[in-house]
């Protein structure tokens, strides 16, 4: 049996050596898939932990929120800007309360006459108002006075046929005439003047008042025309005036025109 005299020691060979050194496992990529740029420590203990790395988690948290704002339930009036009528296409109503609604120009002046004494243009003045100023009209005062001042007239026939012309236009029933007795005889007070108030769109329908104004110029000394309560004038309505004032400048009668502007 041969045997080898000089052994040889492996650390002495490189070349067997070579042949025989382990090779080295690769490298495991703890980076999820499509994620480029260097690993830090927080996102390898991220995967290794089966968490998702803290940008994922960032977004996760941020659909959480918007879920949650999603479940909000607004509570509170309605918006102002977005406010609608219940019903499809209606308009909403706006109530306007007034302090005086039967109060108008048409009863002042009345009321005016009559406490000066002059209960006749008075009447005059509510019965031309009801009948064509568009706020007398609708001024329950307005009637209910002229009809006042038809029963201390003691004129019943007017006093009907004005609750006829309340019914229909109130819808309502009419105040009744009083049976009265003879009532005692007052002194007059002497009037200082006649007054007319001319109230409304002056118009032919003014000429039994321009009539009584010019044959109180005949009787009286001083008498008043009051113009504050005209809202217009027609042609004729201003002709029809202006051919009065024509006569008493003729006649050189001094009338006291008062609010002419």
């Amino acid at each position: 049996m041969a045997f080898p005299l000089f052994p040889k020691f492996p650390g002495k060979d490189k070349q067997a050596g070579a042949r025989t050194k382990p090779e080295l496992a690769p490298r495991h990529d703890a980076r999820p898939a499509g994620m480029a740029g260097p690993v830090s420590a927080r996102e390898v203990a991220a995967a290794a932990k089966g968490r998702p790395p803290p940008a994922v988690k960032l977004r996760a948290s941020a659909a959480a929120v918007d879920a949650r704002e999603r479940d909000i339930t607004v509570t509170g009036p309605p918006s102002l800007i977005e406010w609608a009528p219940a019903v499809p296409g209606a308009q909403p109503s706006i109530q306007v309360a007034e302090a005086n609604p039967g109060l108008c120009s048409v009863l002042e002046n009345a009321a005016l006459l009559y406490a000066s004494g002059h209960a006749a243009p008075a009447r005059q003045v509510l019965a031309q108002g009801v009948a064509t100023d568009k706020d007398a009209k609708v001024s329950p005062l307005a009637w209910l006075a002229l009809f006042d001042l038809l029963q201390r007239a003691n004129d019943r026939a007017a006093f009907e046929q004005l609750a006829l012309q309340y019914v229909v236009a109130f819808e309502r029933s009419a105040p009744a005439w009083e049976e009265r007795g003879p009532q005692p005889c007052l002194a007059k007070r002497p009037a200082a003047g006649g007054y007319f108030a001319l109230t409304g769109k002056l118009s032919p329908a003014n000429v039994p008042q321009i009539g009584h104004m010019l044959a109180a110029t005949q009787k009286q000394s001083q008498v008043r025309l009051d113009l504050g309560s005209l809202t217009g004038a027609d042609d004729a309505g201003a002709k029809l005036l202006a051919d009065a004032l024509a006569q008493l400048r003729k006649r050189q009668y001094a009338l006291a025109l008062q609010h002419p502007e």
